[in-house]
């Protein structure tokens, strides 16, 4: 009877650390270490691809025809001209449309009918020639149908800016020279008012995409 009694305490002794072990491990926190990883199907391909895709709109070489660089350019490309000598006029697309010369160049101009106070004048001689294409272009301010010379400016040697066409009458106007239209030519002079008397520089005048320049004297 004892050794039975002896027998199931120890039994039960056995399952109660066994409860206890259970337990223990529970509290801890332990997890399995053998959870299967999903397996992972399809081309590889990842959805968070980092590089940009090719739209196909990129032209590296500048070839592609975006409308970029068409017309001439926005700044005027001066063109040297000595006195005398006939520069060619070109259109918006490069065509000839007329001539631009400067005959001559007279300094310190003192036959101004009203001369103003603390001004000197300079009298510009011209032959421009207008071809008939002239009638074609597109009549903005770059590019008229006619040749005006409101754009002629007096600079100094160094470019610097001196003056430009007179702001009132200095001589009757049946001695300008006037607009110049298509097929149409002309010899004239135009006078200019400078604020300091000068004996040397530049005569300037622009046509669309080109800046005449003429040195004087």
């Amino acid at each position: 009877m004892r050794r039975t009694l002896t027998a199931a305490l120890s039994i039960a002794m056995v399952v109660a650390l066994s409860g206890c072990t259970l337990v223990s491990t529970l509290a801890a926190g332990d997890t399995p270490t053998d959870t299967p990883t999903p397996e992972i199907t399809g081309s590889g391909d990842s959805t968070t691809d980092p590089s940009p895709p090719d739209d196909g709109g990129s032209d590296v070489d500048g070839s592609g025809d975006d409308g970029a660089g068409d017309g001439p350019p926005a700044i005027p490309s001066d063109v040297p001209l000595a006195l005398g000598e006939a520069g060619e006029i070109e259109g918006r697309g490069g065509n000839p449309v007329g001539t631009f010369q400067v005959d001559g160049v007279t300094t310190g101009f003192d036959d101004c009918v009203e001369p103003e106070e603390g001004l000197s004048y300079v009298q510009v001689d011209l032959t421009i020639t207008a071809e008939d294409d002239l009638a074609a272009e597109e009549g903005s301010l770059d590019y008229a149908t006619s040749f005006a010379l409101f754009l002629l400016y007096v600079k100094g040697p160094n470019g610097e800016y001196l003056g430009d066409w007179l702001g009132h009458e200095c001589v009757p106007s049946s001695e300008w020279i006037d607009d110049v239209g298509p097929g149409e030519s002309a010899t004239g002079s135009v006078w200019m008012s400078v604020q300091t008397p000068v004996d040397e520089g530049l005569i300037e005048w622009r046509y669309g995409h080109q800046n005449f320049v003429v040195p004087f004297p």
